[in-house]
């Protein structure tokens, strides 16, 4: 990565909070595995829940994210980058964002689903 990909340093810190608190809040709760296609103008979606054991499976991976990310180096993403070592992808371009958009409402919590016990 050059240092023009760096995410300036004055945003770091602010920006590694707001997403460890994200993950934080989310991950106590019930999760559900979603899988969505943009086809034509709407989105399918398929919903998972997932069993307790594979949830807290999940979990675990969340805290090692978090675990990387508060020590990592956040980079601004592009379609060509690639990640060095302890580094991140950032999303923060509004064309990819928008992108991407669509699936945004997928991440909104559904309250008709909970971790099942295997």
């Amino acid at each position: 990565m050059t240092s023009s990909d760096k995410i300036p340093a004055d945003m770091l810190v602010e920006l590694k909070t707001l997403i460890l608190a994200d993950i934080e809040a989310r991950m106590s709760e019930a999760l559900t595995l979603t899988v969505g296609r943009l086809r034509k103008d709407t989105i399918e979606a398929r919903h998972l829940a997932l069993s307790t054991n594979t949830a807290d499976s999940m979990r675990e991976q969340c805290k090692l994210a978090s675990v990387h990310i508060l020590e990592g180096t956040p980079v601004t993403y592009t379609s060509m980058a690639e990640l060095d070592q302890g580094e991140f992808f950032v999303i923060d371009e509004n064309k990819t964002l928008d992108e991407i958009g669509n699936f945004r409402s997928l991440t909104q919590p559904r309250s008709d689903t909970a971790d099942h016990a295997e």
